[in-house]
């Protein structure tokens, strides 16, 4: 039996993405073999599953703000001791992030001999993070990434990041690249009558042309952005917007759909945050996805096994998953008037939506599907069983 510990800060229900990555990884992979035991750190009540033989969840904090970032520190914190109280317990750690909590994980595995892998699932070891502090806060990711150097193994899941680390880690840590994967069963193309159905029961009309948002509401998607765009749209196509995710910073939001909506081209829908993305991207017809940084989204891995072309910002993670010009386009960040540019092409060229669509659904199923993001952890934590 090989026992493996996740630390993951947040973990379904809870919102965010590389919880939800882990968790989708972690059941298929369960569901394949009896050879595992995962047990997962997390910080929040809310993240409850039923527990089985060989797959429980903890959750170490009861007291903490779901709107303060330095709820990592007092999760670090017990994150070490619950390492340390239960060694017995499992033979690899695995941390989900870069953090803070990689700095108790990577000490506990020294202290107590134990195997440790870290995935990067953003921007944790990169220049932009350094380049982004000041102060304290700067010589703080500056020590945090010098101490991670001698981590065991590195997972990359974008080739952004697999150079970041290269740049910051010794000759003897190993970097594997293992992607995010995608339940292409789940996110997967529509037929004509099933995307009738759907538009249906979302209320929206059968003849309308639906650009897709999905993610959180804030400047750093790259939402502000995209608004300008809309403002700017004056396409001949009618184009309805459809935005979901949580509001996470004030951006002017119902001032600026109103605004948008009085000009007559494009219309927005703002849905608020939703659990049925699945049935919103089988009932879409376009994606849209600007932000400014991203590890590999899971938004634009669903979206793209939906069988939807995309419009995403030219950065790490995205450029891995959109081959411009061929399942979509990629424009410069902080660029509305690309942005309007990109989404006009598109809508007023239905054969090329079709055709980017098909080559979405056929390149996620060959490079990011579940079933094969799975099969690599578990060959790779195999692999650190024996090391």
């Amino acid at each position: 039996m090989n026992r493996v510990v996740l630390v993951s800060l947040k973990y379904p229900p809870v919102y965010s993405g590389y919880g939800k990555q882990l968790e989708s990884v972690t059941k298929d992979l369960l569901n394949k073999s009896d050879e595992f035991s995962i047990t997962v750190l997390t910080a929040y009540k809310e993240s409850k599953d039923k527990p089985k033989s060989n797959y429980e969840v903890i959750n170490l904090l009861d007291k903490y703000d779901d709107e303060n970032s330095k709820t990592v520190y007092p999760f670090s914190r017990q994150v070490f001791k619950w390492l340390v109280a239960n060694k017995n317990h499992y033979d690899i750690i695995h941390c989900v992030k870069a953090g803070p909590e990689a700095m108790a994980c990577n000490l506990a595995s020294k202290l107590l001999k134990k195997k440790l892998i870290v995935k990067v699932a953003q921007d944790e070891l990169s220049d932009r993070e350094i380049d982004s502090a000041k102060g304290l806060k700067k010589q703080t990711r500056l020590f945090r990434q010098r101490l991670l150097k001698n981590v065991d193994f590195f997972i990359a899941i974008s080739e952004e990041i697999e150079q970041n680390i290269k740049n910051r880690t010794g000759e003897n840590t190993k970097i594997v690249r293992i992607p995010n994967g995608v339940n292409t069963k789940q996110f997967e193309p529509a037929d004509a009558d099933e995307k009738t159905a759907l538009r249906k029961a979302l209320n929206f009309s059968s003849d309308e042309l639906i650009l897709l948002y999905t993610g959180a509401i804030n400047k750093r998607k790259g939402v502000d952005d995209l608004l300008k765009a809309l403002e700017m749209y004056e396409s001949k196509v009618y184009l309805k917007v459809v935005l979901c995710g949580p509001v996470l910073e004030d951006i002017k939001l119902e001032e600026k759909i109103e605004m948008i909506n009085n000009k007559g081209y494009v219309s927005v829908d703002y849905r608020g945050k939703v659990s049925n993305v699945d049935e919103y991207m089988k009932a879409a017809d376009m994606f849209i996805l600007p932000s400014y940084s991203e590890g590999l989204p899971n938004v634009l891995l669903e979206a793209c096994s939906s069988g939807l072309p995309a419009v995403a910002t030219d950065i790490g993670g995205s450029r891995d998953i959109l081959i411009d010009g061929k399942n979509g386009y990629l424009v410069n960040t902080n660029q509305p008037d690309e942005i309007k540019g990109k989404l006009t092409l598109l809508a007023e060229n239905e054969q090329d939506r079709i055709n980017m669509g098909n080559y979405s659904r056929e390149f996620i199923e060959k490079a990011f599907a579940l079933d094969k993001v799975s099969d690599a952890y578990m060959k790779l934590y195999e692999t650190v069983c024996k090391y």
